[in-house]
């Protein structure tokens, strides 16, 4: 099939917009839910950077993994030596020819985060530091840490040391779930060595709701760094943050990232749930509530004024149907970019359905990747109002499933070729599409035209076995199509062209076709 300028109509009536970012290269973040590993925002984050002390992270891993596997214990005795003992601050001041015990150097490490004490363990594991850090740099190969590289124990200054902020987050989730009774010292708030006492670093831990670990790093070169993790209702989010100014800002603003998306998922502060509120309705109200349980989204814009406009345009053009319906801008993810979502809120199905045929024209959710005619398509398009455009010149005709915005978006999307414009009942495919269990790719068959490029289809019971150009059958592919790009993403490795991609879903008995 050519090179075709595609018409993208997404079910769920969301706006994509291209982003951009003027954050400086070190500077990352990343959130991710524990129990899905899912990504719920993102920036820079596999931006390479300085891991700084969120390398004790890696030493600490592979201590509590040889504890388990009976090579130390925390009463084994850690000797201290000469290149210990000089390790700059932070550190215990540990003095040449004594020793620690595992215990109190895992405290160390994880509350006071010494350097001497790292070394101590590195030279106690492998013979001498520069062997640990292979041996790490090995670990963080299985754990799928592929843009990682150690070269100490510690994270002190080393220009050949780098991660990103997503492998941290790997390793931060695969030390909680291996580790899980060991993660618990994580919490500790301080502790005493030698009749001192020592308190943690981590001071957002100390009063951000829900937190329990797990490590701050910093140099010069790398900013502030924190790997944190909290958890609230039984949700679990790791968040990590690069490249803060400072150690306050650095809080701050991993506080707000975590705030956001534990917000996103529903899920509250303590101190919001101490609100006054009636613990029963009405049996009434409980069917009312029920009964209009329906949204409408009208808009999704970049800007939140945008989506404040749209609220009001709505209004003005249709107050019959948004009378005593309550309207909301809810904050939304999409590939980890934060999106403003105009809504209408307390519907009956039968008034959603009949809203949004009114609605209609004032909903944008046509988008359109603009490819070898790109500078004349583009200005047509723009002035046609398209909710976004997506440049796909000299790419092929899949590109952009696995390399724009649209790679995690889990919905359904119709693709339509415009070298190719026919009369759909989008009512009826999508019905035929949930029907089929809503299969990674579904063709949409025309008959064949000529002068127009296709394949033709061979079936068994609407799962397509082979498409061919020559070998002619009574039905005919031409790229008009509905596929999920997040659920592609996650089974199908990248490829530029829709021939090799169908052909990888055949294997695994994903493509279909309509009827």
């Amino acid at each position: 099939m050519k090179k075709n300028l595609l018409l993208i109509i997404i079910l769920n009536s969301f706006l994509i917009l291209g982003f951009s970012s003027n954050i400086f290269a070190k500077k990352a973040a990343i959130v991710i839910d524990f129990d899905t590993e899912e990504v719920l925002f993102e920036v820079n984050a596999d931006t390479r950077n300085y891991p700084a002390s969120l390398t004790k992270i890696m030493t600490l891993y592979i201590v509590f993994d040889y504890i388990n596997k009976g090579k130390l214990s925390y009463d084994s005795q850690l000797s201290v030596s000469n290149i210990a003992a000089s390790r700059s601050p932070s550190k215990l001041y540990l003095e040449a020819g004594s020793s620690i015990k595992v215990r109190d150097a895992i405290n160390a490490l994880i509350i006071k985060s010494a350097n001497d004490v790292a070394t101590v363990v590195s030279e106690n594991i492998s013979g001498s530091e520069k062997e640990f850090a292979k041996l790490m740099t090995s670990y963080a190969k299985n754990l799928g840490m592929n843009n990682t590289t150690f070269k100490n124990a510690s994270g002190l200054p080393n220009r050949a040391q780098l991660t990103t902020a997503r492998d941290i987050a790997k390793l931060s989730h695969a030390l909680i779930s291996n580790f899980p009774e060991e993660y618990k010292l994580f919490s500790k708030t301080k502790f005493t060595y030698k009749g001192k006492a020592y308190k943690t670093h981590n001071k957002l831990m100390l009063s951000y709701d829900g937190a329990d670990g797990i490590k701050t790093g910093y140099i010069k070169a790398s900013g502030f760094q924190l790997a944190f993790s909290a958890v609230r209702d039984d949700k679990r989010l790791i968040g990590i943050i690069f490249g803060g100014d400072t150690g306050s800002q650095r809080n701050k603003s991993l506080k707000i990232i975590m705030d956001k998306e534990f917000a996103e998922l529903n899920i509250k502060t303590k101190s919001s749930n101490k609100k006054i509120v009636k613990k029963e309705e009405t049996a009434k109200k409980k069917i009312e509530k029920k009964k209009n349980a329906y949204s409408i989204v009208v808009g999704t814009f970049k800007y939140r004024n945008n989506a404040e406009k749209q609220i009001k345009l709505i209004k003005n053009k249709y107050p019959v149907s948004t009378k005593d319906k309550i309207s909301n801008i809810v904050l939304i993810k999409v590939s980890g970019k934060q999106l403003y979502e105009s809504r209408f809120e307390n519907f009956s199905k039968k008034e959603a359905y009949t809203a949004c045929k009114r609605l209609k024209k004032y909903i944008n959710f046509v988008h359109i990747s603009v490819g070898y005619k790109g500078p004349i398509l583009a200005k047509h398009l723009i002035e046609e109002k398209v909710s976004s455009i997506i440049n796909t010149d000299k790419k092929g005709n899949s590109w952009w499933i696995f390399n724009s915005i649209f790679k995690s978006f889990n919905s359904p999307i119709y693709v339509l070729t415009c070298d190719n414009v026919t009369n759909i009942d989008f009512k009826k495919l999508e019905k035929d599409y949930y029907k089929k269990g809503q299969p990674l790719c579904m063709l949409i068959p025309t008959k064949p035209i000529k002068g127009l490029a296709g394949d033709f289809i061979f079936k068994k019971k609407n799962i397509v076995k082979k498409l061919s150009r020559t070998q002619k059958s009574d039905i005919y592919c031409t790229g008009i199509q509905i596929l999920n790009p997040k659920k592609i993403n996650d089974k199908i490795k990248p490829t530029d062209d829709f021939n090799i991609l169908w052909k990888k879903l055949i294997k695994i008995r994903q493509l279909y076709v309509c009827r």
